[in-house]
């Protein structure tokens, strides 16, 4: 039986890096892997290594960086366009917003006009950088694989480029705009006393913005929102201060209080260095929470909030290897 090609093998491959193809480039350029036979390969692979050979060469010649891009444009165009948006820059905003964008599902073409360049550039950064369009349906792909864990990390790890291709995903292109830049329509400001509308208006609806993208992505208890939630909280009053929205603000200044006294905002590294080890290493003994059927059924009256507490406070954790049972079962 005749061996799969390289492209095809990665095809199959689930854990398919989205980079694959520069990253296999990279290996048969440094020597690192045995290379396969030349209708075994991806073409884009070869025209990569004789790209990134072309490029070592200048550089290694002491040509200017001007004199590399020109005969290396010259030759490869796409792929100059695709290599310089994935390098330069490190971590930027245009690279997070190509990516991004190729998560909602935007074709080549627009995407192209956002970032001034041609549908050729971006089609090749697809297939060398970002190779998963094929797997748009996966969640468990793209959720677990290519963004990675979004949910419930620390502020510490929480970054433009997560929250970007998060909402990308799962909320599409107009979700993206919203994440990237805010406020997404250009306002033409005629007068000096419109720009403390439109500056209030901004904040409006980024303090909005930010604290339900925070309430999604972490735990209350785990992380304290306070800040954004009593802003908000300001903002509805305000905004209905003539209108009959009085049940809304009770709920919503009740949360704020629940909050506050659950936690006090870390503010100095030795105070975040202490919650984080509240948090993950504590002392005593961590606080139960009825699971979901005994929520439902107190709600329903099923039953009685007694019940409920003499079943947390009898609770036992299972022996190694056992599973969890009621509470107040004994571990088997």
């Amino acid at each position: 039986m005749r061996a799969l090609s390289a492209a095809d093998y990665y095809a199959r491959q689930f854990y398919r890096p989205p980079n694959w193809r520069y990253t296999r480039a990279q290996a048969i350029l440094n020597r690192e892997v045995p290379r396969v036979r030349v209708a075994d390969e991806d073409p884009l692979v070869l025209d990569t290594v004789a790209y990134l050979k072309a490029e070592r060469r200048l550089r290694d010649s002491n040509y200017t960086e001007l004199d590399r891009g020109r005969r290396l444009m010259a030759r490869w165009p796409e792929l100059f366009g695709a290599y310089e948006l994935q390098t330069r820059g490190g971590i930027s905003l245009p690279r997070t917003s190509l990516e991004a964008h190729i998560l909602a599902r935007v074709d080549s073409v627009k995407v192209a006009q956002r970032l001034a360049t041609e549908p050729a550039v971006i089609d090749l950064y697809r297939k060398l950088f970002y190779d998963v369009s094929d797997r748009l349906e996966s969640v468990e792909y793209i959720a677990g694989f290519v963004i990675g864990p979004v949910f419930q990390v620390g502020l510490e790890s929480l970054n433009v480029e997560l929250l970007a291709k998060y909402f990308a995903y799962f909320g599409g292109e107009v979700m993206l705009d919203t994440v990237l830049f805010g406020m997404t329509r250009v306002n033409n400001i005629k007068t000096d006393g419109e720009v403390l509308g439109y500056l209030e208006q901004t904040v409006n609806r980024a303090l909005k913005q930010q604290t339900a993208t925070m309430a999604i992505l972490m735990q209350p208890g785990r992380f304290d929102i306070r800040t954004l939630i009593e802003g908000y909280v300001a903002i509805v009053q305000l905004e209905r201060s003539i209108q009959d929205g009085q049940e809304e603000q009770t709920w919503v200044s009740g949360l704020a209080d629940i909050l506050r006294q659950m936690f006090p905002i870390p503010l100095t590294l030795e105070q975040r260095q202490q919650h984080r080890t509240l948090i993950n290493s504590p002392s005593g003994s961590l606080p139960l929470e009825p699971r979901l059927q005994d929520r439902l059924a107190l709600a329903s009256g099923e039953l009685s909030v007694a019940e409920v507490d003499s079943r947390l406070s009898t609770f036992t954790l299972p022996l190694p290897g056992a599973g969890f049972q009621n509470a107040g079962d004994k571990p088997r």
